[in-house]
């Protein structure tokens, strides 16, 4: 009986230790496409069936409010263990602020091996791995070829500023929107004032800038950028209400075909039906993407371009399945049918083969050529001087400042980001 009672207590441990170890991972994201999530959920259940005791716990948030509240997030006792990133000066930050985990000892080299050798660095700081990348893209601005023809315009003449102007007046004068912009987000005015100073005076003047030599952003580069959104300001290319809208309207105004352009990124083509009333979204067949025109005397090169490259970050004390089920969702399998699905431009090297969207394919071979990659400048540069530039971007549109007190002001949060490093 004793002997019966002793194997009953071992047994009774061993469930009970069983279920002590089990392991839940939240993952926080601010995806919103049903077709991305229905991917996801496989990796997941995939995982899960594979490493039993351990729980993927998705958690979704729009993305204003991911960005407001995550310093808060990380604080809680029962913080995210994977948070999004879209990497540049805000992971500095957070390595800063220590709430980050170094895992580098747990990556696995060959993992490592098959993504893209720019996307491991955008998540390396001084040898340590704090993230895993996800994706790829490039910012610029979408055209519907429809209303351009409309209007008389065609895409080949936007591709310089001068063209681009030009071709802003007829759709005005056609009684079409010419570009459509969400000035509450700030971020694709920001974007867009970052790209022109990009074009202007290339890779060069912006790490010239952020290592405070030159002048910094008050050099001549940042103030023409600021001129030239000042030129397109003065033509009130907007849509009524512009400086109230949310990003996620504007993209609402271009797949509902009630805009000619759209200043964004790639990842549009996976948000276009999820924007658009129909739900169904503008026809890939009707777009085209023109990334930024190029502006008079540039010194930027076509080998720069500025857009995104986006991942994974782990927080403080993340449980080593963190990483695991990171490197798992990252394998070639669940990249491919992204790509497939033409929702994302893969990090995955063996899954970049398989893009879809035409336009995404073009923007991946054009990515993978390039020498240099800026990020948008509020992801580019610390969290003051991103900030900052997003505020005098539209500051500049909304006629608050001229070029060059926007410059200074961006300076001057340069200078802040840096007396607090």
């Amino acid at each position: 009986m004793k002997f019966k009672t002793l194997i009953a207590a071992v047994a009774l441990s061993a469930v009970a230790g069983q279920a002590f170890a089990d392991t839940t991972v939240r993952m926080l994201h601010i995806e919103t496409n049903p077709n991305v999530l229905k991917i996801w959920d496989e990796a997941k259940t995939d995982f899960e069936a594979a490493n039993p005791g351990v729980k993927i716990e998705f958690q979704g948030m729009e993305t204003s409010a991911f960005k407001a509240r995550l310093t808060t997030l990380l604080q809680a006792e029962s913080k995210p263990d994977i948070i999004y990133s879209w990497g540049g000066g805000l992971v500095d930050s957070r390595v800063k602020a220590g709430v980050l985990e170094d895992v580098t000892a747990q990556i696995d080299p060959g993992v490592a091996k098959g993504l893209i050798p720019a996307g491991m660095s955008a998540f390396t700081r001084d040898g340590k791995i704090y993230g895993l990348p996800y994706l790829t893209s490039e910012v610029g601005i979408l055209v519907n070829k429809e209303l351009l023809a409309k209007a008389g315009v065609t895409v080949e003449s936007l591709s310089t500023w001068p063209g681009f102007l030009d071709g802003v007046k007829k759709l005005k004068g056609a009684g079409i929107v010419p570009l459509a912009i969400g000035g509450q987000d700030k971020w694709q005015l920001g974007a867009l004032y970052g790209a022109l100073a990009l074009k202007t005076g290339g890779e060069k003047a912006l790490k010239t800038a952020m290592a405070g030599e030159g002048g910094g952003f008050t050099a001549d580069p940042f103030v023409q950028a600021g001129e030239r959104l000042k030129e397109l300001a003065a033509l009130k290319p907007f849509q009524n209400g512009y400086l109230s809208a949310k990003a996620q309207t504007s993209g609402s105004l271009f797949s509902d075909g009630k805009a000619a352009m759209l200043m964004y990124g790639t990842w549009y083509f996976r948000l276009n039906p999820t924007l658009a009333h129909d739900k169904v979204g503008l026809p890939i067949e009707k777009m085209d993407f023109i990334g930024v025109p190029d502006v008079p005397g540039r010194a930027g090169t076509d080998k720069e371009a500025i857009g995104q490259l986006n991942g994974w970050l782990f927080t403080k004390g993340a449980p080593k399945e963190a990483v695991k089920f990171v490197e798992f969702f990252l394998g070639a399998k669940y990249q491919s049918e992204l790509a497939e699905g033409g929702f994302i431009i893969p990090v995955s090297i063996d899954a970049r083969t398989k893009v879809s969207n035409p336009l995404m394919k073009r923007a991946a071979e054009k990515i993978a050529n390039l020498g240099f990659l800026q990020l948008p400048y509020d992801t580019q540069l610390g969290p003051n001087a991103g900030a900052t530039a997003n505020d005098v971007a539209v500051g500049i549109v909304a006629g608050q400042y001229n070029s060059a007190q926007a410059a200074q002001q961006l300076e001057a949060a340069r200078k802040t980001d840096q007396s607090s490093q």
